[in-house]
Order: C-alpha cells, then structure tokens, then sequence
C-alpha cells in the first residue's frame, strides 16, 4: 500500500464515515500499513516495531500542548485504532471449506467498532482469498473471508486467538475485558440494565474528563496571553457534547440493555456443550429439586397460553445446578428422564448415588425412590413402626436450651460418656485451664492435674456450670478432679483410649 492519502480510499469510504474518523484514521494506518506489493508480506511497523496490536494514541495533555494557537477539540475526540491481520504473524491460515491456503485480497471497506470500558475502538482488517473455492453468487473462484471472521478466528493457534481483544457480533462487538465484567455483574445479581447504565456513565465520565481538559487548557492559554500583553480576539470552538451525531461530534455508543442481554445468551449458545459437561461432571450426594414458575412469565406465549409452566432446577449438596429443564406440566413423566440421566453420569463420573433429596412435594417420594435406589439404603421407613405408641418424655425430665456452640458440645459429650459408661476422656479449654480427666478402672490412682493460678474442685458439675453446662449431668458419671479457670471459653473435647495419659 502507497504511503499517499489517497490509499485509504478502497480501505473507508469518506461518505459513509465522519471525517473525524477518516483523518484519524488516515494518520494512524498509513504509516503502518503493511507493504501489499511484497510477497510474501513484511510485518507491518505496528508489528514488527512496537510489538502491539493497538495504534499508540497520545495522551490528551500532550496533545493539547502540541497545538500551539490552533486549538481544537477535535484532536481529543480521535478514536483508537486495532490492526487486525493474522496472516503476515502464521505460516498459514486454512480455508474454513477446504483448507486450502488462503491469501491476503484487500482491506475491508470499512472498519469495524467495538465498545470498550470508557470508550470505543476500531478494527481495521483484510479479505483473505480462497483460489480454490467458488463463490456461489457469481459462481466464480471470488470466495473470501473476513480477517475477523469466526471461523478464521477459530485456525490461529490459542496464542494468537488470545490476544484478540474483542468479541463481535453481526454488526458490532464488546472487549473482552467488559464481556468479563458482564459474566460476573450477571452471575452475582447485577442485571443488564445495570450494566448498561454504567457503562453510560463511565463514558460520560471519559468525555466530561476531557471537556475539563480542554477548557482549562483555554484558560490557562488566555492567561499566558494576559501576561505576556498580547490580546486576541480569536474564539474557539465548542467542545461537542456527547450525543453529537455530527461529522465534528464524538460519534458515542453505548450498548443497551437487550444488547448486552442478546450478547449473553448468544455466549451461553455457544458454549452450550461445554456447560452441559461440566454439569454432569458434578457430584450429588444431597439434592434438591424444585419448580420455579417466575422465568416462564417472559417466556412468549402462543394463542395466549403458555408453552413451559415452570423451570425445574436440581442442586447439589454445595448449591450447584445439577440440572435445569423447563417443563410443560409438573407431571413426573416431565423430568424422569433427567433423572435418569443424572444416575447414568454420576455412575460413569465414579460419584456414589444420592443419599438424601429435598422436594417440597412428599408426592415425589415414591418416584424418586424408584429412581435412585440409594434413597432407600439404611432407612427404616416410619410406616413399619406406625402401630407404636407416640414417645412422650417422663415427668421428671428437664429440658434445658442451649443457644452456643460451647454448650451444646459439652451437654451432647458428657451425654455420650454415660451412654458409653467409663470410657476416659480429656476436656481442653482454648484460652483457660479447664482439664477433666476420666479414670479407667485401675488398681493406679489417677494423678492429680497440675495448673498454675487454677482452682481444684472435687465436682464436674460447678466446673461445667460455669461454662453454661449448668447441673445436666446424669449422676450416673463419675466425678473427676479438675482445674478450672474463671475464663473459660471456646471448648473442645478429646476423647482418649490412653488412660491417665496427661495432656
């Protein structure tokens, strides 16, 4: 390509672009176009010398500087530029049909955009030409393709593939830095609206940032003008506002809600498969099945009625979808082939089956139980002892509430001990100096603990008292000696088979 103006016509066509984006353009591509006369084609300067993808663009403050008298806004409101051309940095792209390969054709006519955090940048890219290929409009050897093209994309190595900043739809496209923020304000309850409206005001932010810049540099121009005795009666121009759709204006977009929102589904198309794998990879030893009958409210209906009544959900024990189908009727019918299929992966995964399944409807009992038959191991249904007596506790009896951790152990361990009868056992207290030890028959006496700055008491139970244990000891257990410190707090318990072994 000539270094001359006049190389950029077949690349955009001034009538269809603002000028604004022509000289921009014109100023950053044509020193850095790469030489279409040689073959096979040197690296362009872009490349070869600054090692980056992204036109260098100059900071506002240093732009400003270098106009001297002549300034204008329009300087500021340049777009950015990305070359896009792979096949000078490969050996060879394949032809998506017949993996001929291809070579570079032309530039494209005009560029392409895509939306950025604060702004918006434009892609400049090539034709590639199969020789082997018939076009089946002209029906002639003119078959080409897009150097962004998906199916283009899709033959460069994951390096290269990597390093395009940008995911493009039919007529635009969204960083892949934004796409990410997208994926996570989604998934974390931000909605696309949301979404939206914060892009619009980070571009706002971006463009009120250099109105101020631009107009302080007019202030402080007319100042240098004051001192230095020179008046002037040049005027300047206005800094556009951002909805200027005029050849001088910023030319901003910021996309909507339903476009980001179309964006998101069409992602969750393409990787479809990818999500149903990892889904079956998953465990499920406690699940939960549900209907949800919010999301088919903006499903669209046909003759007024609705096609799906509810969105079945199964999760596992840590709250992972396990499953998602909508459904037409809450029949079992409806989901007991996911069921099924469900079995089959976490058999073939080497997960066990379910051990426990939580449903809102005890109708599904029976159903899920034919479905998993590790419902039923270990389980003695109610109905087998259904001819008993209802079990009432004795009048004597006391129930005592424990609201903390600390209790509730110490009350469920000495419970355990009198089950168990004289098994030894060890009490450590973090923070204090609460020690119990249980003895063994034996024909040896138990040592007595040793705690600096504790007291020695004869009964477990004014000890456990002041830990909020109270007096909930059967008598059955046999005291032991302790050292307790008025401080104790966070307790936890040790059982030990080595008897009269000190902590």
């Amino acid at each position: 390509m000539n270094e001359s103006s006049s190389s950029l016509s077949p690349l955009i066509s001034p009538t269809t672009t603002a000028p604004p984006v022509v000289d921009a353009l014109q100023a950053s591509y044509t020193p850095n176009a790469p030489n279409t006369n040689q073959w096979p084609p040197k690296l362009p300067p872009l490349y070869g010398k600054l090692k980056t993808f992204l036109f260098p663009v100059k900071d506002p403050y240093f732009t400003l500087r270098s106009m001297g008298d002549a300034i204008t806004p329009n300087p500021l409101l340049s777009p950015q530029f990305l070359l896009r051309d792979p096949e000078c940095l490969v050996d060879r792209i394949p032809c998506p049909i017949c993996q001929v390969k291809l070579n570079r054709h032309d530039e494209i006519p005009r560029p392409r955009r895509y939306v950025t955090l604060t702004g918006h940048v434009w892609v400049i890219g090539y034709r590639y030409r199969c020789l082997s290929c018939v076009n089946p409009l002209s029906g002639k050897k003119t078959r080409t393709f897009r150097s962004w093209d998906p199916r283009i994309l899709a033959g460069l190595p994951t390096s290269l593939l990597a390093s395009f900043p940008a995911t493009f739809t039919h007529r635009g496209g969204l960083a892949n830095d934004v796409f990410s923020l997208m994926r996570v304000c989604l998934q974390s309850g931000m909605g696309a609206g949301q979404l939206s409206d914060a892009l619009q005001e980070l571009h706002h932010l971006r463009h009120d940032t250099c109105r101020l810049q631009y107009l302080d540099h007019l202030v402080e121009h007319r100042s240098v003008e004051r001192r230095s005795q020179q008046r002037s009666n040049k005027t300047f121009q206005i800094f556009p506002s951002f909805d200027d759709r005029t050849s001088n204006g910023p030319m901003s977009f910021v996309p909507s809600a339903q476009w980001l929102r179309d964006m998101y589904d069409q992602f969750i198309e393409d990787h479809r498969q990818d999500i149903n794998q990892h889904m079956s990879m998953l465990s499920s030893d406690v699940c939960a099945i549900d209907h949800s009958h919010k999301i088919t409210k903006h499903i669209a209906k046909i003759d007024g009625e609705r096609v799906f009544c509810g969105l079945l959900t199964i999760t596992n024990q840590l709250g992972e979808i396990r499953s998602c189908n909508l459904v037409a009727t809450k029949a079992h019918s409806q989901f007991e082939f996911v069921l099924k299929k469900i079995r089959d992966s976490l058999k073939l995964y080497g997960h066990s089956q379910p051990k426990l399944f939580f449903t809102d409807n005890m109708q599904d009992k029976a159903f899920l139980e034919a479905s998993f038959p590790s419902l039923r191991e270990g389980v003695t249904p109610v109905e087998k002892y259904g001819h008993l007596e209802l079990f009432k506790l004795p009048p004597g009896v006391r129930v005592l509430i424990k609201d903390n951790v600390t209790s509730i152990n110490l009350a469920m361990f000495f419970l355990r001990m009198a089950v168990h009868g004289s098994t030894p056992f060890d009490v450590v207290c973090h923070r204090s100096q609460l020690r119990v030890y249980h003895p063994q028959p034996s024909d040896t006496q138990a040592p007595s603990p040793t705690t600096p700055s504790a007291e020695v008491s004869t009964s477990v139970t004014p000890a456990l008292e002041s830990v909020g244990i109270e007096s909930a000891i059967p008598d059955s257990i046999p005291h032991s000696s302790i050292s307790l410190d008025s401080s104790a707090i966070g307790v936890e318990f040790v059982p030990r088979f080595d008897a009269w072994q000190p902590m």
